[in-house]
């Protein structure tokens, strides 16, 4: 398994509470930050091809407006941890004018923080308790 971070924005209040509920559903080992009004989802899956189909099949059924975005950020190859970001709705410019708001230092560290949590081992600890 592998760790996503999703980075976005969708204006309309009741399709982000649909959006982040359907990420839920699909990915139950999840974990939201929010920092400067930037929304920072973390979770686990097993490839990038199906988490990017998941996700912009989803965000294309919603009415978005134009400063709406989805980004994600992956780490391809665990011997170069390079975080990589592949935009699956709206621009980069979207994201990065967001971004702003953020120090580089910070958005990297969460970006790493989220990217390294073990999602796996926080699952069979919740099977114990």
């Amino acid at each position: 398994m592998t760790n996503f971070v999703l980075t976005y924005k969708i204006e309309d209040k009741d399709e982000a509470s649909d959006f982040i509920d359907f990420l839920r559903s699909e990915y139950p080992y999840n974990k939201l930050e929010i920092r400067h009004n930037i929304r920072y989802f973390a979770f686990t899956a097993s490839d990038l091809t199906s988490v990017e189909e998941d996700v912009s099949t989803t965000i294309k059924e919603y009415n978005t407006s134009i400063s709406d975005y989805v980004a994600l950020y992956y780490v391809k190859d665990e011997s170069s941890p390079k975080i990589k970001k592949l935009m699956i709705y709206g621009s980069a410019d979207r994201a990065e004018q967001d971004l702003k708001a953020i120090s580089s230092t910070e958005h990297e560290s969460l970006l790493n923080d989220m990217l390294d949590i073990d999602f796996m081992a926080i699952k069979v600890d919740k099977q114990y308790k």
